[in-house]
């Protein structure tokens, strides 16, 4: 399958409209985020952004009927979570009084990364190239960047793989202080939340 990668910066409708920017948009209605905080905490964001994609899909002229035939996926790729038993969860609009799926062609896969993290350093069992890639994800250095990929790409792609995310890493990008102060404000808001529930929290 072929992958293309997109602009990631899902247009306005009004002016007005917060802006939204997805970490990666391809061509399959796919889109992935990267949470480097609790995926609780952002879990609101993360939906506004894949509802924004759904909406993205319909065009003038277009019959409502179509929406039945799209299939919209998120892949949060969750960082901080520390998961040591479970690798992912299914995200699916669900009743949990009828026990019903009321739409499945909206889904949200959810990976913690530190399950696969963790598989790699102390499971007994040799992993699957996927389980490689999201291990890989986790890497704290360059060296172990470059340790994890020996595992499973050739020498030619790893050396590449390392140089390209080395010059990213390298590459600085201006980001727009309004989004990013929402962002933030808001991940701040839902992290507080957390503290006041388990009664860690205080105020200032």
């Amino acid at each position: 399958m072929n992958l293309e990668i997109k602009n990631t910066e899902l247009p306005v409708s009004h002016y007005k409209e917060y802006k939204k920017i997805v970490d990666f948009n391809v061509d399959i209605n796919l889109n992935i985020e990267l949470n480097k905080s609790y995926f609780k905490n952002v879990k609101l964001i993360n939906h506004f952004y894949k509802s924004k994609k759904i909406s993205m899909n319909l065009k003038t002229g277009d019959d409502i009927k179509k929406i039945k035939e799209l299939k919209n996926i998120q892949l949060n790729l969750n960082v901080k979570d520390k998961s040591t038993t479970l690798g992912e969860d299914i995200v699916v609009p669900y009743s949990i009084i009828t026990n019903t799926i009321y739409i499945n062609n909206d889904i949200t896969y959810i990976r913690y990364l530190d399950y696969y993290r963790n598989l790699y350093y102390n499971g007994d069992v040799k992993l699957t190239e996927d389980e490689y890639w999201l291990a890989l994800l986790t890497s704290e250095n360059y060296m172990e960047l470059n340790d994890i990929a020996s595992k499973f790409l050739s020498d030619e792609t790893r050396e590449k793989l390392v140089k390209d995310v080395i010059r990213l890493s390298n590459d600085e990008s201006i980001f727009d202080e309004y989004e990013q102060m929402m962002g933030d404000k808001l991940i701040e808001y839902e992290e507080e939340q957390s503290l006041l529930e388990e009664g860690y929290y205080s105020g200032f």
